[in-house]
């Protein structure tokens, strides 16, 4: 065999080895931790009125709440308005919600140069991983936390019998999420809603 073959093999070989684990890296770069839009009408963003929904979703799980409780069979989830899949559950608190910030999406569009730089940003500057917009972050959370019970509880409904302890403890897990993102706003919005919806504290 020619050492001219001998190295096309080798080359071959060794391509095998290294090409998907690069590939792979290449698809985990375009990963986004940012949250996708939803088609959530952010033109009152911030108000009062953007986080009436919110509000009534809360008190919506609260009367479910008491109707596991009660041990009240045939339970109607449809009864309660409250989304039954991701694209609208998470719309409803994307109305409300701050918008993600230019510096945001910088950073995790380049989280891999940021990592390895420490967020350093030149000489006697404030390092880019600072002053990030962490309330929209914890909005994120608490969002994909509720969803997260919320479509837990409802697999549980359809498919587990009623009685089951794990209803409850995922409703509660939902409400436990929707109060974190409720402590994000002021409180004169929450107030506001709740007056609005005819509630009261």
């Amino acid at each position: 065999m020619s050492e001219r073959r001998q190295f096309v093999q080798s080359f071959a070989v060794q391509c095998s080895t290294v090409l998907p684990p690069l590939l792979l890296m290449e698809k985990a770069a375009l990963a986004s931790n940012l949250p996708v839009s939803n088609g959530a009408d952010t033109s009152k963003v911030g108000t009062a009125e953007a986080l009436i929904p919110v509000v009534s979703m809360r008190y919506s799980l609260s009367r479910l709440e008491t109707q596991l409780q009660n041990q009240e069979k045939d339970i109607q989830v449809e009864k309660v308005a409250i989304p039954r899949n991701e694209k609208d559950f998470k719309r409803i608190f994307d109305a409300y919600s701050e918008k993600i910030s230019y510096k945001q999406k910088f950073l995790d569009q380049n989280a891999f140069l940021v990592y390895y730089t420490k967020g350093f940003d030149g000489p006697g500057r404030a390092n880019i991983e600072e002053d990030i917009n962490q309330r929209q972050t914890l909005q994120f959370g608490a969002r994909n936390e509720a969803w997260i019970a919320w479509e837990e509880f409802l697999v549980e409904l359809e498919y587990i019998d009623e009685d089951d302890n794990d209803l409850s403890k995922y409703l509660a897990a939902t409400i436990r999420a929707i109060d974190s993102y409720l402590l994000l706003a002021p409180e004169s919005d929450v107030q506001q809603a709740k007056q609005t919806l005819g509630l009261f504290s």
